[in-house]
C-alpha cells in the first residue's frame, strides 16, 4: 500500500483529493453544524470528518495573528443532550475565539483567563462583557482586576422581560374580572 504525502508544514497542497475532500466537509459542516448529520450527508466516516475539522482548527490557528485585546466576551454553551457545557472566552472586537475549556464553574474561567494571561502578560483588557453569573463574575474580578465587567443586552433584555412577565401576571391575579365598557368595543 502506498503512502502519499500531501501535506508540506501540516497544510495539503491545494489540488491534492484530501485538500478538496476537506472543502467539501468544513463546507457541509458550515451548513448541517453538526458532524453526524455531515456524515450522513457526504456518506463520509466521522473519524475523517472529525479529523479534517481538528486539522482545519490547527491550521487557522497557525495562521492567526495575535492581536492586542482590549475587551473580552465570557460565556457558556451547552452542548450535547443534558446539563454539558463549555466555557468560551472570545474577543468581540475581532471574532476570535480565545480559549474554550469544559465546564462552567469558576475554577474553569479562572484557568480560561490564566491561560490567556499567560500567552499575552502586556495584554490591557478594558472591559469583559458576560452574563450575570456570578462565577463569571469573581473569576474576572480575581484575574483580570484591572478590567470593567458589563453584561450583555441578551441577558438585560431576557431579565427585564421575565420581570415584566412576572408584574403581569400579578396584577391579572390581583384583578379577576376585568370589566370592558360596552362603548370601548366600538370602532
Amino acid at each position: 500500500m502506498r503512502k502519499y504525502y500531501l501535506f508540506k508544514n501540516g497544510i495539503p497542497s491545494p489540488y491534492s483529493a484530501i485538500a478538496i475532500c476537506g472543502k467539501k466537509i468544513i463546507d457541509a459542516s458550515k451548513s448541517t453544524k453538526n458532524q453526524s448529520k455531515t456524515c450522513s450527508l457526504l456518506r463520509a466516516g466521522f473519524s475523517l470528518v472529525n479529523r479534517i475539522i481538528h486539522l482545519s482548527v490547527e491550521r487557522g490557528l497557525l495562521r492567526r495573528v495575535e492581536q492586542p485585546y482590549t475587551s473580552l466576551s465570557i460565556d457558556e454553551k451547552s452542548f450535547r443532550k443534558g446539563h454539558h457545557f463549555v466555557s468560551v472566552l472570545s474577543c468581540p472586537q475581532t471574532r476570535t475565539v480565545i480559549n474554550v475549556s469544559e465546564g462552567r464553574t469558576k475554577q474553569v474561567a479562572k484557568k480560561n483567563n490564566y491561560q490567556f494571561i499567560n500567552r499575552k502578560p502586556a495584554a490591557i483588557v478594558e472591559t469583559v462583557s458576560m452574563d450575570m453569573g456570578r462565577t463569571y463574575i469573581h473569576a474576572v474580578k480575581d484575574t483580570l482586576p484591572g478590567s470593567h465587567i458589563c453584561f450583555d443586552k441578551f441577558h438585560l433584555v431576557k431579565y427585564l422581560n421575565e420581570a415584566v412577565g412576572e408584574v403581569r401576571r400579578r396584577e391579572v391575579k390581583k384583578e379577576e374580572t376585568f370589566i370592558i365598557p360596552n362603548d370601548a368595543l366600538d370602532f
